[in-house]
């Protein structure tokens, strides 16, 4: 039951069109954010201590650098992106 009332971890994807994975993840530890990998190389797990401005109000949202997106929402495309990489080679 514990897990049930434990709030869920705020996820997001970066839009590599926007910025590079690289480039985020440094941007990200200047504004001190914690980006934990998941096993999707655009999709993070984020926290972050000063939380007076909403995550979709953040300047680096608004600008297009990241969606808030759940990791379980994020695999169907990953998957699907990978199986049709595999197969055009």
């Amino acid at each position: 039951m514990s897990a049930l009332v434990k709030p869920l971890k705020k996820s997001i994807r970066i839009n590599t069109h926007k910025i590079s994975r690289e480039d985020f993840i440094l941007h990200a530890r200047e504004q001190e954010w914690t980006l934990t990998e998941t096993d999707i190389p655009e999709v993070f797990l984020i926290d972050r201590e000063d939380t007076t401005v909403a995550l979709g109000r953040t300047l680096e949202h608004q600008a297009g650098w990241f969606y808030i997106q759940e990791v379980a929402a994020a695999h169907p495309p990953f998957l699907l992106r990978e199986e049709i990489m595999k197969n055009e080679e």
